[in-house]
């Protein structure tokens, strides 16, 4: 590409990510059902006139009314890079934004892999397919941040929407779309909140649950065989619009994740459980506590986001992302567009 090509790049976060870790290296076989949600990690890349590669990172937390700023960023630094050295491209920096605190458990990192990947691969002048650039994301993140990741994120961040996806085995995935009626879909949103706690888990989680899920420990396993069932469950509830059979499905992932993984019941997250279990709701806990996934009944959710709010939370609506990641380009110079910039 020449000097005069900038790219853009966004993709959608995902939250109510059931039957998570079941799609990682440890677990090999597995499912994961997830929710693509509005609130877009988006990038900008162009050439510098320098060699290497350069990142400025911001969180802008587009639905508060305090916005996040600047914030240091090694590890974008990385992914940047890694991109970079994958497609042999050199002297480029990007501008990544986060609408949401990337730490705060909702795929943003994954999604931000995307992004980058996708940008980066167009920059290059290089052709590829959607499928293709989650699949090359999810390995770059991986090598980057040496953890086995799973795959759903980065599919999410691909696909949008809602989707069913099963791992046959790591990292080989197979995705199947669930498309809702327009009145299925608004009762689901108006059903859900995204609750940030503040807190910010640990780096090392996935190297953590790995080690605690060795091929011996027989209750770990069991418990990794009993989230995989947890997705397809959810998919068929979703699809005949049974929220009060996906709310128990909810509430039983997430006992299997916190039997699995106690460090997933934090202080804030026995509190927005017990909150949310008087209001005739349940919670799905992300990345230990960085933040919550509330569904209740509609005329609960005013009432429950209410007393969260007084408690001192930030609590976020939540807009389905029917579109995936999305590549366009601002061309000053007579150049050709590579196919994957055209594709939304």
């Amino acid at each position: 590409m020449g000097s005069n090509m900038t790219i853009h790049a966004s993709a959608p976060v995902s939250i109510l990510d059931l039957g998570n870790w079941t799609d990682t290296p440890f677990a090999e076989h597995g499912a994961v059902l997830n929710i693509a949600v509005d609130y877009p990690v988006q990038v900008t890349v162009r050439s510098r006139k320098r060699p290497g590669v350069m990142v400025r990172t911001q969180v802008t937390q587009r639905a508060l009314e305090s916005g996040g700023g600047e914030r240091s960023c090694p590890l974008e630094y990385d992914l940047l890079r890694a991109a970079a050295r994958y497609f042999s491209v050199d002297g480029i920096e990007a501008d990544l934004c986060y609408s949401l605190p990337p730490e705060c458990g909702v795929s943003a990192h994954a999604s931000a892999m995307v992004v980058l990947t996708a940008a980066v691969a167009a920059f290059a002048g290089k052709n590829y397919t959607p499928m293709q650039i989650s699949g090359i994301a999810h390995r770059l993140h991986s090598e980057a941040l040496g953890q086995p990741l799973g795959v759903h994120g980065h599919m999410a961040a691909t696909m949008g929407g809602i989707a069913l996806y099963r791992t046959t085995p790591h990292p080989r995935v197979f995705a199947t779309p669930l498309t809702l009626t327009t009145e299925l879909q608004r009762e689901l949103e108006r059903r859900l909140a995204l609750v940030l706690t503040g807190r910010t888990p640990r780096g090392d989680f996935l190297v953590r649950l790995a080690s605690a899920c060795q091929p011996g420990d027989r209750q770990a396993l069991k418990l990794l065989w009993r989230l995989r069932s947890i997705p397809a469950q959810a998919f068929e509830s979703l699809t005949g619009g049974d929220f009060h059979r996906l709310t128990a499905i909810v509430a039983e992932g997430a006992i299997l994740q916190e039997r699995l993984c106690p460090s997933f019941r934090t202080p804030e997250s026995w509190f927005l459980s017990l909150t949310a279990s008087r209001q005739q709701g349940v919670t799905k806990t992300n990345c230990e506590g960085g933040s919550v996934t509330v569904l209740a009944p509609p005329e609960q959710i005013i009432v429950l986001t209410t007393l969260i709010r007084e408690a001192g939370y930030t609590v976020l609506p939540i807009v389905m992302s029917p579109a995936g990641l999305r590549v366009w380009c601002d061309q000053t110079a007579q150049q050709p567009i590579p196919s994957c910039c055209q594709a939304a």
